[in-house]
């Protein structure tokens, strides 16, 4: 496997480039920057600042919108849709503008699934079993 560079802040860890041109990396100098040399088994991998490495991505499970929402009871699609919160009433029109598919793993999606049980729309344990 070949080595690469991400070009991160020192202070921060957030990534502002790559390369693979090791003789760039070595007459580099730039106060406030350094290079962190990485794997190609790192690649498709989301970079977080604070442990200065990759983590790997999150799985996905994606699932027609008709199969989420056959996830949810009656009460509890009838909850959600009556709901005054302003949140639930955005979620519900992203989801209807969705361009059909839904990744139940995706950060936004569980968020929104456990912010749901949260207000009481759902049942309680009932974000896990949707999410899995």
């Amino acid at each position: 496997m070949a080595d690469y560079f991400i070009y991160i802040e020192s202070a921060t860890g957030r990534a502002k480039s790559s390369t693979d041109d090791a003789e760039f990396v070595a007459n580099f100098s730039k106060e406030g920057f350094e290079f962190v040399t990485v794997d190609d088994s790192t690649k498709g991998g989301i970079w977080n600042p604070q442990t200065r490495q990759f983590d790997p991505r999150p799985e996905k499970k994606v699932v027609s919108k008709l199969d989420f929402l056959d996830l949810f009871t009656d009460s509890e699609l009838e909850n959600i849709l009556s709901s005054p919160n302003i949140k639930v009433k955005i979620f519900v029109k992203k989801l209807e503008l969705a361009d059909g598919r839904i990744n139940l793993k995706s950060n936004r999606m569980t968020a929104a699934i456990n912010g749901m049980e949260t207000l009481g729309l759902i049942g309680p344990g009932r974000a896990a079993e949707i999410i899995s």
